[in-house]
């Protein structure tokens, strides 16, 4: 007979967390993916794709700064609610920011468009920093640990994008912006009331200084290496970021892009994302990273190709894309286990968010860098840069990978 799993007990830990987990990531994920492909019709085709994604990359600066909002959010706060007061501060902020949004009216102010996507990054990034560290000290066994970071994964790679949808499909049939944006503003109200729910530790924080003493105590050999190779890994997606503005110009509807450049790749990640422990279990890591890493590259060539010939379709869009969503599952799993492997032992989400941190960096100076090129020299010239890029930074990881120890079959995500 099978044991019957009673919804009770440290099962119910991981409901407030999941959920705000998920209610964090509505807004953001919504605009980031929404608003390029809005401010392209809106500006009626004037911005490249490049120079539209690349105005909004500035999004992603509270992510590549999360490392210094952490000890903000663990130093300081109400003894008994300390986490709690930060997320429902984060709560506020994101409905000011919506609400900013929704005072843009049919003129459409790009400048203030963009400030208020970056003040509602901020607040993401400070209720993530706020949720790590309350359930780093809940959640203390490996078991526990693996349990919410894979139901989150699910919950982010499916319901995410079918949520995103919705909302898409809101606006296509409303074509009020304004409507969708009291909508986005629901979840955080939600969250808040999940955070009476919320279970919270009471800790003595470390001083300011000592914490940020403490991040750079991080950096040595071993763990410089480990985030140098983390840095790379968003480079050869970069190419799939303009693709959607790009498939607008086309005169494709919101919910055709949703459905093929959002909710069928999602579905395939969640699947791998479900296999991956088997994966991992027959292959070592550092292997899988440096095979996932190569297809991502291949991919961004391809995508180099396509724009080459000018063959740009979204059917095909949409499988380099189920492509790229496989292969970058594997990959992060991979580097999420290796990341645990060394934090887990200090428990301190100060190191997680300086990993989270690495993520972003080379990737806004690609960015960056992908935008000069296509203003000087057009969009071809732009993928070219980034596919050459992250071959190099492919050839890189093929020889540093062994350089320090993979922790294999450890701890499984």
């Amino acid at each position: 007979m099978h044991k019957k799993i009673e919804f009770s007990g440290e099962y119910q830990k991981y409901l407030p967390f999941l959920f705000l987990y998920f209610m964090q990531n509505i807004p953001i994920t919504f605009l980031m993916k929404f608003m390029p492909i809005y401010i392209s019709k809106q500006q009626n085709n004037i911005l490249s794709p490049v120079e539209i994604i690349n105005m909004l990359s500035v999004i992603f600066l509270p992510y590549l700064l999360r490392f210094i909002f952490s000890p903000i959010v663990s130093s300081f706060g109400i003894k008994k609610y300390h986490f709690r007061i930060w997320i429902l501060f984060a709560n506020i902020g994101y409905i000011a920011s919506l609400l900013l949004l929704i005072d843009i009216k049919s003129s459409l102010s790009l400048n203030l468009m963009i400030s208020a996507l970056l003040i509602n990054a901020c607040f993401a990034v400070i209720q993530d920093i706020a949720l790590d560290a309350n359930a780093t000290r809940i959640f203390t066994s490996v078991k526990q640990q693996n349990n919410i970071s894979t139901i989150q994964q699910i919950f982010t790679l499916s319901i995410m994008p079918a949520t995103t949808y919705l909302l898409y499909l809101l606006y296509e049939n409303t074509q009020k912006l304004n409507y969708v944006l009291f909508v986005l503003v629901i979840p955080s109200l939600v969250a808040c009331l999940f955070l009476f729910k919320m279970q919270e530790t009471t800790y003595k924080p470390k001083p300011l200084l000592q914490q940020y003493k403490d991040i750079f105590s991080f950096f040595n050999k071993k763990n410089n290496l480990f985030l140098l190779i983390l840095s790379f890994f968003y480079l050869p997606t970069i190419g799939t970021m303009y693709i959607r503005p790009y498939l607008s110009m086309q005169g494709h509807s919101f919910t055709d892009i949703a459905m093929f450049m959002d909710l069928l790749p999602s579905v395939v990640a969640t699947i791998t994302v479900l296999f991956a422990p088997r994966i991992l279990h027959f292959f070592k890591r550092q292997n899988v990273v440096i095979f996932t890493y190569a297809i991502n590259v291949l991919m961004s060539w391809l995508l180099t190709y396509v724009f080459y010939l000018n063959y740009i379709n979204i059917h095909t869009m949409s499988i380099i894309m189920i492509i790229v969503s496989i292969s970058s599952s594997l990959c992060l799993i991979s580097f999420l286990a290796q990341l645990m492997s060394i934090i887990r032992p200090k428990k301190e989400v100060i190191d997680y968010s300086i990993a989270i941190s690495s993520l972003y960096l080379f990737s806004m100076i690609t960015f960056m860098f992908s935008g000069v090129i296509s203003k000087s020299y057009g969009m071809f010239a732009s993928y070219v840069s980034v596919s050459i890029i992250s071959t190099i930074a492919w050839i890189i990881i093929i020889k540093i990978i062994n350089l320090f120890p993979w922790k294999e079959q450890a701890h499984k995500i």
